[in-house]
């Protein structure tokens, strides 16, 4: 059968060398880390190549039987597709929901007025304590998936909000799902539950003591850490104080949900009575006390959310900037399901790549790259599409328009350096966009001009697709 079981017992030593076993254990994931980090290969390819390196180091260094070892990847790549990617999608789809609704900006608005504007104290409470709570009610990447867009609507860069939620994540991992991996690790190893515990609770009390002062930096950099001090303590001692006792006395179903509502608690406690001597936006930035911008000097060029700008020129939000807009409803003249499809999977691809730092989702036969941010604005009798695209000449970007859909493509070329690279955030390599547009349009007459780093595009719509105002008669 082909799920039937072997009798297989994995040599916990193959090479007769902790030392050596340990090192080689390692290098699919020394090999995953190289591949992304260092060679930038495209996510999915560099886990393809990691998996089959794994399979063959299973078969040749453990002597595991080929066959069952397929089957075993098999199942828990289905798994991990299923548990992972479906929570991740629709994380994904609730943060959409809650920019739509105006929900998010009340949340924000909400964090500026009991806590603060300073971009430090929302990464605590964000990737630290609710990060913790997510992970402990759900686990399974759910605190990726909504910690890092929460973390990009309020201004932190793409690539830094994934890492700050990753990081935040470290200590409360061992913890997630209400603790169904110690559960697991416990039947597999027949320790008894509370024990096992216990002992990962003693290890973790010592891992959470570091990841609020590295959150503070990612988002904040070295001018984050002064004078902030209690922030971090407090942060870090709070959720031992609620995950320690209940991982040592209760078991391993509660310590994150204990640990971040105290945590939670703690901090909220802490901000009524302290505030940071100065409010800094992503990137060491200083804010006044509403989240504007402070005007200090000549204009610098600072980082933000979308790359580096004018710190004097770029609009921070503001309570008034804060209030959820009104968007005036409207009937749609005809239904056209198969081209509300292709909206709603668009707007998909736009958000995941905003999301997750710059991925693309290439047709058949396409190379991946990015997206850029594009507005997309219907009017009487055209629609406008405008893209971002700073530094790009106009011979680099190729603009096709087939049936409905309008397709903007190029290519970013990387400058070459003789330095070292410390921080990087411009985007480089091809970058594609698609949007369908829901009625007819008149192919000969569009417009497309490139000026200060921003593509236009103008879309006429078609005779009969332009709406018309009849007027009544006796």
């Amino acid at each position: 059968m082909f799920l039937a079981a072997t009798d297989f017992t994995q040599h916990l030593n193959p090479l007769s060398s902790i030392l050596g076993s340990t090192l080689v254990a390692l290098l699919p994931l020394a090999l995953l880390l190289v591949l992304l980090a260092v060679m930038r290969v495209t996510a999915w390819l560099a886990v393809i190549i990691g998996a089959a390196v794994t399979i063959i180091m299973a078969v040749t260094i453990w002597g595991s039987p080929a066959a069952p070892t397929f089957q075993a990847w098999g199942i828990g790549a289905g798994t991990g597709i299923w548990s992972i990617d479906w929570i991740v999608f629709w994380g994904v789809v609730i943060y959409n929901v809650l920019v739509e609704t105006g929900a998010f900006a009340h949340f924000r608005q909400w964090l500026v007025i009991r806590a603060t504007a300073d971009v430090r104290i929302q990464a605590i409470l964000m990737a630290w304590a609710l990060g913790a709570l997510l992970e402990g009610l759900v686990g399974f990447g759910y605190p990726w998936a909504v910690i890092a867009p929460i973390l990009v609507g309020l201004g932190v860069a793409e690539i830094d909000a994934i890492r700050v939620a990753a990081i935040g994540n470290n200590a409360p991992v061992s913890y997630g799902a209400l603790g169904a991996p110690i559960i697991a690790l416990a039947a597999v190893t027949n320790v008894p539950l509370l024990s096992l515990s216990a002992s990962v609770g003693r290890i973790v009390a010592i891992l959470a003591l570091l990841p609020p002062w590295i959150l503070i930096y990612l988002v904040a950099g070295r001018r984050g850490l002064r004078g902030i001090w209690p922030l971090p303590v407090v942060g870090s001692l709070s959720y031992i104080l609620g995950q320690f006792p209940t991982s040592q006395f209760l078991g391993p179903y509660l310590p994150d949900i204990i640990g971040s509502v105290v945590s939670f608690g703690a901090l909220l406690l802490l901000l009524r009575f302290w505030q940071p001597a100065e409010t800094l936006g992503y990137g060491g930035v200083p804010l006044a006390a509403d989240g504007g911008p402070v005007s200090t000097g000549p204009a610098v060029s600072v980082p933000t959310a979308r790359g580096y700008g004018n710190a004097s020129e770029r609009k921070e939000p503001g309570m008034s900037q804060l209030l959820p807009e009104r968007r005036p409803r409207r009937t749609p003249e005809r239904w056209e399901p198969f081209s509300e499809l292709e909206q709603v999977g668009d707007r998909m691809r736009r958000l995941l790549d905003q999301t997750f730092g710059g991925l693309d989702w290439p047709r058949m036969g396409e190379q991946a790259g990015w997206s850029p941010l594009v507005d997309v604005e219907e009017q009487d009798g055209a629609y406008v599409v405008e893209a971002e695209l700073p530094g790009v000449r106009r011979e680099d970007v190729s603009i096709e328009l087939v049936g409905n859909e309008l397709s903007i493509t190029g290519e970013v070329k990387e400058e070459e350096r003789k330095g070292v690279m410390r921080r990087q955030m411009r985007r480089s390599g091809r970058f594609a966009y698609r949007v369908g547009l829901p009625d007819q349009v008149e192919a000969e007459q569009v417009e497309a001009k490139l000026a200060d780093g921003v593509l236009t595009v103008r879309v006429p719509k078609a005779e009969r697709a332009q709406r018309r105002t009849i007027e009544i008669t006796s």
